[in-house]
C-alpha cells in the first residue's frame, strides 16, 4: 500500500525526475505482486505433490523460497526438517532429483533471470537480492547456467523482447 500511494503522489509532482521516480516506483510495485504471486503458486506445488511428498520437505521447500536472500546451509534446512544431513540430502535428491543446495541455486537463479528481464536493478543489487554474496561468484554460476554474463542477458532478452514487439502486426 505505501508503494501504491508513493506512486499516486508521484504522479501529481511536476517537477524533474519524478517520471523516472515514477517508473521505478511502479516496477517495484509490479515486482512486489509478481514476487507474491510466483512465492504462491510455488507453495502450492508442493501442496498438488502433498501425497508424493513428506511434509518436511514441503515444508523445506518453501522455507527456501521464502528466504532465498539469506545464507541457508544444508544442516540448516536438515535440522528445521528434523533429519540428520545425510538423510535429508537422500530423501530431498529422492523427490526432487536435485541435492537441496542445487535446487536453493536453481531458485536463485530464476529469480535472477526474471530479475534481469523485468527490472532495471543493477546487477550487484540483484546478486544480493537472490542470495548471492559476491558478484564474481553470481556470474560464475549465472554464465555457466546460461551461457552469458548477467549483463549480457539482460541486453540480449531485453534486444529480443523489442524485437518482438516491433515485429507484431499494428
Amino acid at each position: 500500500r505505501k508503494a501504491l500511494y508513493a506512486l499516486l503522489e508521484a504522479c501529481n509532482d511536476s517537477r524533474p525526475g519524478c517520471q523516472k521516480a515514477i517508473s521505478l516506483q511502479a516496477q517495484s510495485i509490479a515486482l512486489g505482486i509478481w514476487r507474491d504471486d510466483c512465492t504462491i503458486a510455488m507453495q502450492e506445488m508442493p501442496d498438488r505433490l502433498a501425497d508424493d511428498l513428506p511434509d518436511v520437505l514441503a515444508e523445506s521447500y518453501r522455507f527456501m523460497l521464502k528466504h532465498l536472500s539469506e545464507p541457508l546451509s544444508v544442516d540448516q534446512l536438515a535440522k528445521m526438517a528434523g533429519l540428520s544431513k545425510t538423510h535429508y540430502i537422500r530423501l530431498f535428491r529422492h523427490k526432487f532429483n536435485k541435492s537441496p543446495y542445487q535446487m536453493l541455486t536453481h531458485m536463485r537463479l530464476q529469480e535472477a533471470r526474471l530479475l534481469l528481464e523485468k527490472s532495471d536493478l543493477p546487477v550487484a543489487g540483484i546478486c544480493r537480492r537472490c542470495g548471492f554474496h559476491t558478484d564474481s561468484h553470481f556470474s560464475a554460476i549465472f554464465r555457466k547456467d546460461t551461457g552469458l554474463s548477467p549483463s549480457r542477458y539482460r541486453i540480449k532478452v531485453r534486444k529480443t523482447d523489442r524485437q518482438a514487439v516491433s515485429a507484431r502486426p499494428d
